[in-house]
């Protein structure tokens, strides 16, 4: 049966040590990226960085991600996932606690670049690795991933609050992150990992045109989140009327959709076919800006973005199901690869969204997110027929 119209076998999904290690490895990751961005303010103004100088720090991240998804798959295959993942988790951790004793912005930057080029290959690796692990049943493994990912992601601002709210200042926060990271290697360190069979090699087959159709949903899918995560904020506040407090509240609505979306997804990949619940979660997120952009009352505008959080929700998890099943030979790859997806979407699409806003306002530039969601079907559409051609 094809991966694009399957439903997942019934049953609870067998969650071992491997899966385990990969989803709270995932989830340090996440923890220590989004962590970057909460600290950003501060070094602002420990280092008396302008706007432009300060975003280095996530552009240094995404740019490391992008060469993982080019060049990652030449470390996996020269010391297998295992190690590669040991050197991810040091790289975490080394780029974490060089990042607090930075002693200026060259140093922060740089430590920002090792948490991406290197750290990334956590991500890189483990998709293809529960791909092995569940079979057919990676949307599950992919769910439940996504769920540990998003609660360490918002465990990330609370931490950094309350360090700061102690009087202990951010870099507790960001040694926090890099312990766990090792904690988690230190114990798992006996835990059995799935190397790649023998005629999966790197070389031997690319990925078909239908991975890279998937790979530009993805594109589309990340862009999407991250424009929100961006822009919600200031959209609130300076096109639906919120105080500035008020609209940070507001916009929690939308890790908490997110959140809650892909707790939904861990029970509905079971019931409901995948193809299914992408074009549904998509049409979602677009009646969810509707409400969102169309309406100037505050708490429909709120409920708006808890809408399109729930709808963003399935989009990660999906698409990386359907790239990796349209490459079964080359899962490496293919897991590899996506990496350049998350760190182009990172990198140009809130700063793209940014740069219409200074032509046209805030209010007409987020018609770009529909934009977004009419690529993403694009690409899905485009990806099933030509998986039906091959």
């Amino acid at each position: 049966m094809s991966a694009t119209v399957a439903v997942t076998p019934t049953g609870a999904l067998v969650r071992g040590a491997a899966t385990w290690y990969s989803w709270l490895l995932t989830g340090a990751y996440i923890y220590l990226i989004n962590v970057q961005g909460n600290v950003v303010p501060f070094l602002q103004d420990e280092f008396d960085l302008s706007y432009r100088a300060v975003s280095l720090h996530s552009s240094a991240i995404a740019a490391g991600i992008i060469l993982v998804g080019l060049f990652g798959e030449r470390v996996a295959r020269r010391i297998g996932r295992r190690r590669t993942l040991w050197l991810a988790v040091g790289g975490l951790a080394a780029g974490a606690i060089l990042l607090c004793l930075s002693p200026g912005p060259v140093a922060s930057i740089a430590s920002c670049f090792l948490l991406g080029v290197v750290g990334t290959l956590i991500p890189a690796v483990i998709p293809a690795l529960l791909a092995d692990i569940h079979g057919d049943r990676r949307a599950e493994a992919y769910a439940g991933q996504s769920i540990v990912a998003y609660v360490f992601g918002l465990g990330a601002p609370l931490i950094t609050g309350l360090s700061i709210w102690l009087d202990f200042g951010w870099r507790p926060a960001v040694v926090l992150g890099a312990t766990f990271g090792l904690a988690i290697a230190f114990c798992f360190r006996r835990t059995a990992i799935d190397e790649p069979a023998p005629h999966a090699s790197l070389e031997s087959k690319g990925l078909p045109p239908a991975f890279w159709a998937y790979w530009a949903l993805l594109v589309a899918s990340c862009a999407l989140e991250y424009c929100i995560l961006m822009w919600a904020p200031a959209f609130l506040e300076q096109v639906i009327g919120f105080s500035p407090a008020s609209a940070a509240m507001g916009a929690a609505g939308f890790p908490l959709g997110v959140l809650l979306g892909r707790i939904a997804l861990s029970n509905l990949v079971r019931r409901v076919a995948q193809r299914s619940l992408l074009i549904g979660t998509l049409a979602i997120g677009f009646a969810g800006f509707l409400v969102y952009w169309s309406f100037s009352l505050p708490a429909i505008a709120v409920v708006g973005v808890f809408i399109i959080g729930l709808g963003i929700a399935p989009l990660y998890p999906l698409s990386v199901h359907f790239a990796v099943g349209a490459a079964p030979q080359s899962r490496e790859l293919a897991s590899v690869r996506l990496s350049i997806a998350f760190g182009v979407s990172m990198l140009l699409a809130p700063i793209a969204l940014g740069a219409l806003a200074d032509e046209v306002g805030l209010g007409l530039a987020h018609l770009a997110l529909p934009g977004l969601i009419v690529i993403a079907y694009a690409s899905f559409f485009t990806a099933e027929a030509l998986e039906k051609r091959s």
